[in-house]
């Protein structure tokens, strides 16, 4: 729920010098014998970056929700009426290498929720971060809400909820 981030390994050797520096012995038919490294320094670097929120964090700039019709920058209506066409965006940014990007994914799904998901589907991404997708509301009447509960392995995660009646 606070995306709190924990690494459990398996001796404390492994983030030790000699450790980082041993070398692996590599066997090729046509380049013979070839010692190369353990690759155990680049894992203790990216474990440490994902610890302490280094990489893999996300985060929801801005959303923005209207009808198909409306001009786009007017604010978002309190209430539709049933069967509208709506449009529904969000803004979300990756933090990494000291700064906020533009996140880039196709897995990204919206739900129109009254109790149960009335609609159910994938946001089409955009190049600057922004999801949207645009749909018929339910011929059905009250309070909904607009969610996104985003949860991918080696990000934070993403919960937005808009509710709209």
């Amino acid at each position: 729920r606070n995306n709190a981030r924990v690494v459990f390994t398996g001796s404390i050797d492994m983030f030790s010098d000699s450790y980082f520096d041993s070398t692996v012995e590599s066997k090729s038919e046509h380049e013979g014998s070839n010692h190369r490294s353990t690759g155990n320094r680049e894992l203790a670097r990216s474990l440490a970056r994902w610890t302490f929120e280094q990489v893999g964090v996300l985060r929801v700039v801005s959303i923005n929700h209207r009808r198909v019709d409306d001009d786009p920058f007017t604010s978002p209506p309190e209430a539709y009426t049933i069967s509208e066409r709506v449009r529904y965006s969000i803004l979300i940014e990756e933090y990494r290498d000291g700064s906020w990007h533009p996140y880039k994914a196709n897995d990204v799904q919206l739900e129109f929720v009254r109790i149960d998901p009335f609609v159910r589907t994938y946001l089409q991404p955009t190049n600057n971060g922004t999801f949207f997708v645009e749909f018929k509301l339910p011929d059905v009447y009250g309070v909904f809400q607009f969610v996104v509960d985003y949860n991918r392995v080696g990000y934070t995660h993403l919960h937005s909820r808009t509710q709209v009646s």
